[in-house]
Parts: C-alpha cells; structure tokens; sequence
C-alpha cells in the first residue's frame, strides 16, 4: 500500500477537519484488515471531537436588543447598610408597626434610626425606630417604628408590611444597585458597556454585603462603570455583546 501524504496541515483547516484529517490518515497507516465499519466508527470519532473543540471555551461576541436591558452605574462612597425585616401593623394611631430583627445582626438596630415602610407597593411611608424590646436579646430583637404620615384608609390592624432600617454605613466602598441573580458573598459574570455604547465586554465580579437593594463590589468594577443589571446569565459564555 503507498505511503500516505503525511504533510497534511491542519493550520488552515476548522477543527472538526483538522479531527477528521487525523483520523484520516491514521486509518491509512493501519493495516489492511482494517474493516469498512471499523473506518466508519473512526470517522463519526472525529466529528464529534471536532464539535467539542470547536464548541469549547467562551465565544467572541452576541448580539443583544438594547431596548431589553437595564443599566446601573457603580458608585463610590459610605453605602448605607438597610435591614429588611418583615413586620406588621401593630397600631393605626398613632401609626406603628412592629418589625423582629435576628440577634447578632451588626450593625445593631438603634432607637432613633430612620425607617421605612411598605403598605401597598410602590408606596413608601417614611419613620424611625422609637422602640426596641432588648426582653429577647439573645433571640431577637423586636423594634416598634412609628411613621410620620397616618396609614391608608384600608389599612388594618395585623396587616403584613415590609422595611427597611438604615442601621450604618460601609465606608469608602464601590457598590450599585443589586443586579438579578447577585448574592452577597459570591461571583457572578456581568457585562459592562464599553465607551463607545455599541459593546459590553463580560468581567467577573464579586460581591460583599447585600443593603436592601444596594450590594457591594469587592472586585471585577471600577467606580462609574455602566453595567448591565438585567438576567444576562444565557449569554455568559460570550466575551462581548454587541447591542443592537
């Protein structure tokens, strides 16, 4: 049998070819017993290698409707730091609601601390905590906040409300509003825009403390970074996004 041509490269080839090539020319080198069937389960070897290697690794860019996407800018300075227990109306006059915060929480809640409340979204009532029953320390603490308006005219005695506490502050740190997905303490891919606007390029970002919606950023940004803050998680294997 003669002699393959082994000089065969692969340099200008995609990579299910330069699979298929190889494969090719080591059946060629075999013997002759080398069976019709044997060559075929060779061949179908080498298209799904070629698949894996040319599907591995991120890919270079995908194009996104900008129209879909939210963008939020990295801050810089003291980012308050908000608890955000639940609670419930525990009087309508004067207007008070009774939230319960875990033992342990630091900063610890403070009488004279601004509040806020949330009856109805996207209504906010404005208040501040006037009470705490240090009774549970080691459990919890039970704080009364009173607010400054009265409640809405159906509002009711038990009623379940959200809040939001502003018990301190992180000083010097980069943070922005919490993106969908992001955890206090993890990473997660985000895309920022590039200056030109048409790009966002994919960094890997870390965050620190969670803040009612605000979270820090340990690394990955930089203060007035634009970042994409929408569900962006199906793209995470391209570099860039081109925004259309």
């Amino acid at each position: 049998m003669p002699e393959p041509n082994t000089a065969v490269s692969c340099q200008e080839t995609t990579p299910r070819s330069c699979a298929n090539i190889a494969l090719f020319l080591l059946a060629a080198q075999l013997p002759d017993i080398l069976t019709m069937r044997q060559l075929r389960i060779l061949l179908l070897l080498g298209l799904g290698l070629g698949a894996i290697t040319a599907n591995s690794g991120p890919q270079p860019e995908a194009e996104i409707d900008k129209s879909n996407i939210s963008v939020h800018r990295v801050r810089h300075g003291d980012m308050p730091i908000r608890l955000s227990p639940g609670g419930e109306i525990t009087s309508l006059s004067p207007p008070e609601v009774s939230v319960t915060v875990p033992s342990g929480t630091t900063p610890s809640p403070q009488v004279g601390q601004k509040a806020s409340i949330q009856v109805k979204p996207p209504d906010v009532m404005i208040g501040s905590v006037v009470d705490m029953d240090r009774a549970t320390l080691l459990d919890s603490y039970k704080l009364m906040i009173r607010l400054k308006d009265p409640f809405p005219a159906d509002a009711t005695v038990g009623e379940k409300v959200g809040s939001l506490i502003e018990v301190g502050e992180l000083k010097d740190v980069a943070y922005f509003e919490r993106p969908a997905g992001a955890r206090p303490n993890t990473e997660m891919p985000l895309f920022v825009l590039e200056p030109n606007g048409e790009f966002a390029r994919r960094a890997m970002v870390r965050f620190g403390r969670q803040s009612g919606g605000l979270i820090q950023i340990v690394s990955g940004l930089s203060p007035d970074d634009l970042v994409i803050v929408t569900d962006t998680s199906k793209w995470n294997s391209y570099e860039r996004l081109r925004l259309k």
